[in-house]
């Protein structure tokens, strides 16, 4: 389970993976709760993932010409 800290004065909720110390923050508001962050994490790894997926076809594209 990670380790959630969440400050209501700064708006904030930070993430941090007790495996592997990755940490991962995001805005909040009073109704966002730690499954709200984490999936916000989950959001922004996939689309990472998928734009790093996009870089690396169009170099194989610029390879081949």
């Amino acid at each position: 389970m990670p380790i959630y800290d969440r400050n209501q004065k700064t708006k904030q909720a930070q993430l941090q993976c007790q495996a592997c110390n990755v940490s991962f923050s995001s805005q909040i508001n009073a109704l966002s709760h730690q499954v709200d962050v984490y999936h916000q994490w989950v959001d922004a790894c996939e689309r990472l993932n998928k734009s790093a997926v996009a870089v690396e076809i169009n170099d194989i594209d610029q390879e081949d010409d």
